[in-house]
């Protein structure tokens, strides 16, 4: 038996120190730092004082597998075999996009908000997500580049 055999056990030693080590760069050693949300519209700072929120449109997300379907029944009928093209997955619908609003430039009506008072840190969208994933619509929206871009 081969002398240097990495044990399971090591591994997951390793696999944990390694996951700490990020946890701690990542997450500053265990502090929270509020994230900075500007309005998408006016460019202005989100705060206590100019409150506001982040929305997506229920409607449109909701409307996205059935524009997908309607494409992809499409091109199997134009080509004869079940396809989409990379093309038609780059041109075609889109996920829904998330945005940040200030309240005078929200819009009236067909969205989803969850408001923002300039309280907001990583544990919060951490929690935000685990609660917007119990949504029936929210896998057809672009959450995922939407934390991307506010995180930088």
């Amino acid at each position: 038996m081969p002398q240097n055999r990495d044990t399971s056990a090591a591994r997951a030693a390793r696999t944990r120190a390694k996951h700490e080590r990020w946890a701690a760069e990542m997450v500053g050693a265990g502090v929270s730092m509020p994230i900075i949300f500007t309005c998408s519209i006016c460019k202005t700072r989100l705060s206590a004082l100019r409150a506001g929120a982040l929305h997506v449109s229920v409607d449109k997300a909701m409307a996205y597998p059935g524009q997908l379907a309607a494409l992809y029944a499409e091109r199997s009928a134009e080509y004869g075999i079940p396809v989409l093209s990379a093309s038609d997955l780059t041109d075609g619908p889109q996920l829904t996009g998330w945005h940040v609003r200030c309240d005078e430039h929200m819009p009236e009506t067909d969205t989803y908000w969850i408001g923002i008072d300039g309280s907001e840190t990583e544990k919060w969208l951490l929690l935000l997500t685990a609660h917007l994933c119990e949504k029936e619509w929210f896998q057809w929206t672009d959450w995922s580049q939407f934390l991307y871009s506010t995180m930088k």
